[in-house]
């Protein structure tokens, strides 16, 4: 749970009634804070932009908040990334709240570093991690080489007839999504101590960019219960099977 020893108000821009984006641009909540029990701060893909998850509301309790980072797109160095997502967390989020984190993807980078510079800078523990058919940082070489081939970008793109806007809304991503790529390229620090919190892993089945079985690697990384989920689709399966995704995701917060 994030603690504010500071008690200070949370300043916020909003850009519609119901979406609110902290000051600094970085967090995106797509329903007002109410009388939450947690929040599910959600790290994007390489390329997305946070305004992805603005659907899943309607699919989450009201007892979980979402907040959706969008990442510095202008920044170049990697810990620079980390510290501002983190420092903008312990600003935003509101105190005495539980704290899940979700990285889908390359998103599970940025989840497990911020969550690292939290509980080192901050003392503040997650009470659950989740990361989404992406292997553990020290593991992340080839699949980040990966989205660098043009094999990569016509499986994202596969899904849309050329003609359409979202077909041209991915192939307008892919500088961005190269430049996460850059980021992660960089050097992070090596694992020292594990997370503590519960961690699991969502792994496909028929994962056209990620070997299934590298979901594994994420174990050594927390020292408390650890658990694969294996979901019977492609590298996109929560994106085509979203309901189903998201009950089983709440399903593991909620220790069910």
């Amino acid at each position: 749970m994030l603690e504010n020893k500071e008690g200070t108000p949370r300043e916020w821009a909003v850009s519609t009634e119901e979406v609110f984006i902290s000051s600094d641009g970085l967090l995106r909540f797509p329903r007002p804070p109410k009388n939450e029990e947690a929040y599910l701060v959600c790290f994007p893909p390489a390329g997305a932009e946070a305004f992805m998850y603005d659907g899943w509301v309607r699919l989450l309790p009201e007892s979980i908040n979402l907040c959706a980072v969008q990442l510095p797109e202008q920044e170049h160095d990697v810990s620079a990334v980390i510290s501002q997502v983190s420092e903008s967390l312990l600003q935003n989020i509101r105190p005495g709240k539980k704290l899940f984190f979700m990285g889908i993807c390359l998103g599970a980078i940025w989840a497990y570093e911020v969550a690292r510079y939290l509980r080192d800078r901050a003392g503040v523990q997650l009470d659950h991690m989740i990361v989404v058919t992406f292997p553990a940082p020290d593991q992340r070489e080839s699949a980040v080489a990966f989205m660098r081939t043009e094999k990569f970008i016509q499986i994202m793109t596969s899904y849309f007839p050329p003609d359409s806007l979202e077909y041209q809304y991915v192939l307008s991503r892919v500088p961005a999504m190269m430049h996460t790529a850059d980021l992660a390229d960089q050097s992070l620090p090596p694992l020292d101590t594990p997370l503590a919190c519960p961690l699991t892993a969502f792994a496909s089945l028929h994962d056209q960019v990620v070997d299934p079985k590298l979901l594994q690697t994420w174990q050594p990384y927390t020292s408390g219960p650890f658990h694969v989920h294996m979901c019977d689709g492609d590298h996109f399966y929560g994106d085509h099977h979203l309901e189903e995704f998201l009950q089983s995701v709440v399903g593991y917060l909620q220790g069910a």
